[in-house]
Parts: C-alpha cells; sequence; structure tokens
C-alpha cells in the first residue's frame, strides 16, 4: 500500500488538506507517512499545513476519495460518445469544488456559489436529475 492509498487519503479526509508538495522535497515518504500518523492519532492536524488552499495536482488524490459529495445534477444529451454525465461539487474541509468532465473547479466558500459556478444548479433540456445533500432530489426528468 502506498501512501496514497492509506493515510494520506485518511489526513485529506479528517482534515480537510493536505501537505504541500515540497515537503516531499524536505522528507522521505516514510518520515512523512509517520507525521501524518502522529497528525491523526493526536487529532490535530499539522500546524504548518493547516488552512492552506487545495491544488489538486500536487498530489495523486481523488476529489471523489476525500472529499463529500454534497450535490450533484446527471445530464444526458441523447447524443452519442461523451453526451452524458455527472456534474458533482463536493465539500473539502471548509471549502467546496465543483468536479466535471473538464476537470476540478475551485475552491468556493458555498456550495450554492459551486453549483452555480458549473453550471451543476440549471435545469436545461440535457438534465436528468438534480440532488442536493439537504434537500434530496431537486429536480427529476
Amino acid at each position: 500500500m502506498s501512501l496514497y492509498d492509506g493515510v494520506l487519503v485518511e489526513y485529506a479526509k479528517r482534515f480537510g488538506h493536505v501537505p504541500p508538495e515540497e515537503i516531499l522535497d524536505e522528507h522521505s515518504e516514510e518520515e512523512l507517512e509517520e507525521k501524518l500518523e502522529q497528525a491523526l492519532a493526536n487529532g490535530k492536524p499539522v500546524p504548518e499545513w493547516d488552512g492552506r488552499e487545495m491544488n489538486w495536482g500536487e498530489w495523486d488524490l481523488q476529489l471523489s476519495d476525500v472529499g463529500q459529495e454534497v450535490f450533484w445534477q446527471d445530464w444526458d444529451s441523447g447524443g452519442p460518445g461523451a453526451g452524458a454525465g455527472r456534474v458533482s461539487v463536493y465539500r473539502f474541509g471548509k471549502l467546496f469544488y465543483a468536479e466535471h468532465d473538464a476537470g476540478i473547479e475551485g475552491p468556493y466558500q458555498t456550495k450554492q456559489e459551486a453549483a452555480a459556478a458549473c453550471g451543476a444548479d440549471e435545469v436545461n433540456e440535457a438534465t436528468e436529475a438534480i440532488w442536493d445533500i439537504d434537500r434530496g432530489f431537486v429536480y427529476r426528468r
């Protein structure tokens, strides 16, 4: 099991951030894993890492693995190829991110801001369903 499969994912889920990538230049993977495990055991994030904005390109993590899906829209244009999909909003730490086939957008301060930015809250001819963690299904075709 690699660092990415275990302790880093757990740390990210619990504290809503990950260490800066440059930390790998300062520590071995084993040292980093030990620091992450210690933070998890203490129930407190590593202070110098806390509150930093997540750069999804830094680590081999999937937003769906560490964030909580709080809003989504399923859509189907009826066309061939990439004519269907899902746009999701995830809470990660105190911030919100939108994920769709073109990548990840954010961070945003609110769920509504993230949903509006990626169009997940808009009903159009391709919209199949919209779901909100606080309200359940908002729309179903």
